[in-house]
């Protein structure tokens, strides 16, 4: 038999660390005894349960305010594409390049909102007052765009093969969007697969080697400072592995595009959540140096597998767990009420997804279900903080609780926004995320 609704929010009441507030403040001060919740490990997943939402972004912000204090924060990887974030760690490590134009050139409009930029100028500022060897880098490790690797492999070869002139044209033609509305340009997909075995060869990068990075204790050893990591793209003289790590985002991009037009989307998103973690991971073994925070959705962070209607394919933090270990913290997020963005359905939208029209709007979430997570939290009197589920006790009633089915508040991208239980998707708590953030209310971000 279940504990009582009361019972379990007295036991919460214990066990949650709570957050001062979540405005981005000065002093890194903001939680009591985090370091326990965290522990010792490479990389703690940040999730989220929405994309665009205010609190969230706030919430994370402060996190890595702490985790750069308090935990030697030495990377913060995106969910945005790995060649394109190449300016934007440049930006908050060196200081150099125009944040609008770095963010426009990613192209994801979850970070092209005034809360994101406060938190890019903090990290900048706050590499500033660092020395070089105490600063926090950025990378990306999504696989959605090939128009970033496309043109900086294009500027490489006119520089380095400058006869190919028929290559040069092919990537000319590829650093445009490779998805128009929803939709993959299959023109543009033949035309980079068709181009892959020749640029294999001109870069001079044996394709079985793609997936690693061995990197010689010479350069970059175990335990070095955070300013003596190189970033791939961070140099004007790129060698065989920025070579490497461009060529391999190029070949993502095109895998997962071929996967997302003929594949079921089981079996494309789970090989996007694959390479993901097959980018995190490329970091780790390039600069071996931790600890990292990867900033990304809650379906990509928890561990197991993907959510949704039967999906058999094993997430980005399913595959972070089994390189690490216990070494990876997934850190979900949930809230009780307010509004969220999101792709709803509209004769007068601008994305087409399997025949439905749909535009971004904001919605109003409708109340929470009972029994779910959310419906939970909202008996709690603490409007914003972190439930560590590793610390609770075997065999304990809040233990159980956290073990069951319990309904998750959850919007990806598209939500019917008539429907209550379209805002949620139902998973085992503990045994997909090692602790949850949360807040009481939250709010859209604001878009630049």
């Amino acid at each position: 038999m279940e504990p009582q609704t009361d019972e379990l929010v007295d036991i919460l009441q214990t066990k949650i660390c709570p957050l001062d507030r979540l405005e981005p403040a000065v002093d890194a001060h903001i939680f009591d005894g985090l370091e326990q919740t965290f522990g010792v490990v490479s990389v703690v997943g940040l999730g989220e349960c929405t994309h665009r939402t205010r609190e969230f972004v706030q919430f994370k912000h402060r996190l890595v305010q702490h985790l750069a204090a308090k935990q030697g924060l030495v990377w913060l990887g995106l969910e945005a594409p790995p060649v394109e974030t190449g300016a934007l760690h440049r930006y908050v490590v060196s200081g150099t390049g125009d944040l609008e134009e770095i963010l426009a050139d990613i192209g994801y409009t979850i970070y092209q909102t005034e809360e994101m930029v406060c938190f890019l100028d903090w990290m900048r500022s706050y590499n500033e007052c660092q020395p070089r060897n105490e600063r926090i880098g950025i990378f990306g490790f999504d696989v959605q765009s090939i128009a970033g690797p496309a043109r900086w492999l294009l500027d490489w070869v006119e520089h380095h093969a400058p006869n190919q002139e028929s290559v040069s044209a092919s990537l000319s033609a590829l650093t445009g969007d490779l998805y128009e509305g929803g939709n993959i340009n299959l023109e543009q997909l033949d035309r980079a697969e068709n181009l892959l075995p020749e640029l294999r060869d001109i870069v001079d990068i044996p394709r079985e080697g793609n997936a690693t990075c061995d990197v010689s204790d010479s350069i970059i050893t175990n335990n070095t400072p955070q300013g003596n990591i190189r970033h791939p793209l961070a140099t004007d003289t790129p060698d065989e592995l920025t070579r490497q790590y461009v060529l391999r985002a190029f070949e993502q991009a095109v895998e997962f595009a071929r996967a997302y037009h003929e594949a079921d989307e089981s079996v494309s998103y789970g090989l996007r959540d694959e390479f993901m973690a097959e980018n995190i991971g490329w970091m780790l073994d390039y600069s071996k140096s931790s600890p990292m925070a990867v900033w990304a959705h809650d379906n990509h962070v928890k561990t197991g597998r993907l959510s949704g209607d039967g999906y058999p394919s094993e997430t980005m933090g399913e595959h972070l767990r089994a390189r690490l270990g216990n070494q990876y913290y997934a850190l979900g997020f949930q809230f009780v009420t307010g509004d969220v963005r999101g792709y709803v359905p509209a004769a007068d939208g601008d994305v087409e997804i399997e025949g439905e029209t749909l535009k971004m709007d904001t919605v109003e979430v409708p109340h929470t279900i009972d029994g779910s997570i959310p419906d939970l939290l909202d008996g709690v009197d603490i409007p914003h903080g972190i439930l560590n589920l590793r610390a609770l006790p075997e065999s304990s009633p809040i233990r159980e609780w956290f073990s069951g089915f319990r309904l998750h508040h959850y919007v990806a991208g598209q939500v019917d926004p008539d429907d209550q239980r379209a805002f949620y998707r139902e998973f085992r708590t503990a045994d997909v995320f090692d602790g949850l953030g949360f807040v009481a209310e939250v709010t859209p971000t604001t878009p630049r």
